[in-house]
């Protein structure tokens, strides 16, 4: 946890990018249930 933590710290950007594409993966894959 602290890991992610630092890593966010020192690289916002691609924090942002990585929850993006899982909140879109995470929609995508639900739609596809239904």
């Amino acid at each position: 946890m602290l890991d992610a933590i630092i890593r966010s710290a020192t690289n916002p950007i691609g924090t942002v990018s990585n929850l993006f594409a899982r909140l879109y993966f995470f929609l995508t894959s639900n739609t596809n249930l239904f």
